[in-house]
């Protein structure tokens, strides 16, 4: 997310390219189950590797390959659990976030620091999709921090958090 919370463009997709946030979520996401919303993962293509997308959709006859759809968060978490896993990864989008933040005891997040907002007019920045606010759902405290700053491979710096909720 941006400096104020903001994890998609205008345009939909991810506002920026940093190849070690990629990685970042490679490795935690390796072998789990992932939540994600259509257009998330629609926008995220190829991003999964050692993963399995549940896709969480109203549209019925929703193929998910190397996955499936799921048509709310009850289901999603059985089908993670009946799988063995004891974890499931919530990838976006914000309304996804939205709703399973109040459920989370841990976050990943990285913080990029930019303004994705910034020359838009103000409707277009109201319209921009934001991570829920983490402070409206419980205390959390920060247990991991991996500050990286910008290289010639990534334009912004970036911050690596991991909080669990206290």
């Amino acid at each position: 997310m941006d400096r104020h919370r903001v994890i998609g463009g205008p345009d939909g997709g991810i506002p920026w390219h940093l190849p070690d946030d990629v990685a970042h979520f490679r490795a935690a996401a390796e072998g789990r189950y992932l939540l994600l919303g259509r257009r998330t993962f629609e926008e995220m293509q190829g991003w999964f590797t050692h993963q399995t997308p549940l896709v969480l959709t109203r549209q019925e006859d929703y193929r998910v390959p190397g996955g499936g759809r799921v048509s709310d968060v009850a289901e999603a978490l059985a089908r993670a659990a009946a799988a063995g896993q004891n974890l499931l990864l919530v990838a976006g989008g914000a309304t996804v976030f939205a709703a399973t933040i109040a459920m989370a005891d841990r976050m990943l997040l990285t913080l990029v620091d930019t303004d994705v907002s910034e020359g838009l007019s103000s409707a277009q920045s109201d319209a921009l999709p934001r991570f829920p606010d983490p402070a409206a759902f419980g205390d959390w405290r920060e247990t991991s921090r991996i500050e990286r700053p910008e290289d010639d491979r990534h334009v912004f710096a970036r911050t690596f958090l991991e909080l669990k909720r206290s």
